[in-house]
């Protein structure tokens, strides 16, 4: 299961931050084996055991791949979140409320394409 996971984060009226479901998402994955590639190409793999607003996170008992290749073993990581590529997931993740919004999200925009161009085809 993939999912790219990117930080997202509105300012209302009253200039509380609205957590984005994306962030939602990551905290639902804190327990859980994920693996983490890096801008650079790193790769690191181990149970995500804390996460932050900003995609900072925390691993342990972490696999980490170098940008070639090498393989070696840490206790725990932490990482930047601006410096994250993307997350893999575990695949129990895929049933949480937050995608079923992301999904009712895309769909609502294909709709809206397409009266759209619907709309354009009749001129």
């Amino acid at each position: 299961f993939f999912c790219t996971l990117s930080v997202e984060c509105e300012v209302t009226m009253s200039k509380k931050p609205i957590i984005s479901a994306t962030i939602k998402i990551l905290s639902e994955a804190e327990g859980h084996v994920v693996t983490v590639e890096m801008l650079n190409n790193e790769q690191f793999r181990g149970t995500l055991s804390h996460s932050e607003d900003n995609m900072n996170c925390e691993l342990r008992g972490v696999t980490h791949r170098a940008r070639n290749g090498m393989i070696s073993k840490m206790e725990s990581v932490f990482i930047r979140g601006g410096q994250i590529r993307y997350f893999l997931l575990p695949e129990l993740l895929k049933n949480a409320k937050e995608f079923e919004s992301i999904r009712n999200i895309s769909t609502e925009k294909q709709k809206d394409s397409k009266r759209k161009a619907d709309r354009s085809k009749k001129r």
